[in-house]
């Protein structure tokens, strides 16, 4: 017999708050000009991908280092289609008709085994915290979920389209997918608990077929918090943030302004953020917050990706840079500049050395140098307060100079003549 699951519409009851109201907000616009498609958090740095490339972004100082995929066979119409760190903060990447890629700590790329099935588009990539990864691929039929432990890797080939991957806190893993109608229900969501699968079904009257289950999160409750795509055609569909605490669905429409949602982040367990094709959406409190290029310091409305951080500043992917927005005002980074001041880095230009002059308690660190495509060339150990490093061997051109001290990330750049 099917379980009866309540459904709670709150329709009509939801406030719409313009942004303008809010205090003090701070934005900032990092490497306009790029589109940045996806963005994965790893603590002082971001991880991004512009499309064709990846990129390692400084959040204390604003500074990046692009990594092409070098070593891996590519075709003309490549593209990266997901990103997320592992534990050490290195990117794993899902790239269009080639797999997934890891970057190791030498810098360079590692392509895993892929299934022997047809596939295209790579989609979430899951480390979980027994290491165990899981993503899942399109095919002509269906899609494939893949899950790589160790050295094993096992597939699961299914008939309908897998859409999103999330873990909770008992580690299971969650499966958002492209639901058709069963018995007269949908079926959107699979949970997998190591052993065995379990469909969870939605009533008829959450949407028209088909509903698609967009990203999903978590908070401490065990809640799932979902992007929910009603209707049949991409022109014809509606956007809603979905809520199900595995027995209850919710539904909560969206302000006027609407579009495509393409992320959803929680912060401070109490608060939905999601990014749209028509700006940033905050959810708290049955509220919603709208920004836009009107009322806010979005460079534009169309955005791609989000992660909120420790600090609750916001990080948004757009078609025009990265983004971030604090709304109590960006946090104070005097401690953090006042040490980058202190690092001095001459010449610069610089011909066959560049002498590295390091302040008190920073004397001991190792440094690496980059090129502009992100490859790391020379890698140095500093032991004392003025170093002279070798760089004759270098071509003309641009390079970073990335200093670790502790737990401390330092980029300087100079110019080779």
């Amino acid at each position: 017999m099917k379980r009866i699951i309540l459904l709670f519409m709150f329709l009509g009851l939801i406030v719409y708050v313009n942004a303008q109201n809010t205090t003090n907000p701070e934005w900032k616009t990092y490497l306009e000009g790029y589109e940045i498609e996806h963005i994965a958090d790893a603590g002082n740095y971001l991880w991004l991908t512009n499309g064709s490339q990846v990129i390692k972004f400084d959040k204390n100082t604003g500074s990046a280092i692009f990594y092409s995929l070098d070593g891996i066979e590519t075709s003309p119409d490549y593209g990266i289609t997901s990103i997320t760190c592992n534990e050490n903060g290195l990117p794993w990447i899902g790239v269009y008709r080639i797999g997934v890629l890891k970057l190791n700590e030498d810098e360079q790329w590692t392509a895993l085994p892929v299934p022997d099935s047809e596939f295209n588009y790579v989609g979430d990539i899951l480390i979980t915290d027994t290491d165990t990864v899981w993503t899942w691929m399109s095919t002509p039929v269906g899609s494939i979920l893949v899950r790589y432990q160790e050295n094993t890797v096992d597939t699961f080939t299914e008939d309908y389209v897998i859409t999103s991957l999330a873990q909770d806190k008992d580690g299971n893993l969650w499966i958002g997918k492209m639901g058709g109608i069963v018995n007269g229900y949908y079926e959107p969501l699979v949970k997998f608990d190591g052993e065995n699968w379990r469909t969870f079904n939605a009533p008829l009257e959450l949407g028209h077929t088909p509903m698609w289950i967009g990203e999903i999160i978590f908070d401490d409750l065990g809640n799932l918090w979902m992007a929910g795509k009603f209707g049949v055609g991409i022109d014809s569909h509606e956007e809603k943030l979905l809520k199900f605490d595995g027995t209850v669905w919710e539904v909560y429409e969206l302000p006027p302004v609407g579009g495509w949602i393409n992320s959803v982040a929680l912060q401070d367990n109490s608060i939905i953020w999601l990014v749209t094709t028509r700006g940033l959406m905050k959810f708290s409190t049955s509220q919603w917050t709208a920004y836009d290029t009107e009322n806010s310091d979005l460079p534009t409305d169309d955005i791609n990706s989000l992660v909120v951080d420790d600090d609750g500043t916001k990080w948004l992917g757009t078609e025009n840079g990265v983004v971030a927005f604090n709304e109590n005002g960006l946090l104070s980074t005097s401690d953090y500049s006042e040490l980058m001041n202190d690092i001095v880095l001459c010449p610069n230009p610089a011909h066959d050395f560049i002498t590295l002059k390091m302040p008190e308690g920073l004397q001991h660190s190792t440094v690496d140098i980059f090129n502009i495509q992100g490859k790391k060339l020379r890698t140095f150990s500093i032991n004392t307060n003025r170093e002279r490093l070798d760089v004759s061997a270098f071509p003309s051109g641009i390079y970073f100079v990335n200093i670790q001290a502790n737990e401390n990330h330092f980029t300087k750049k100079f110019i080779k003549q």
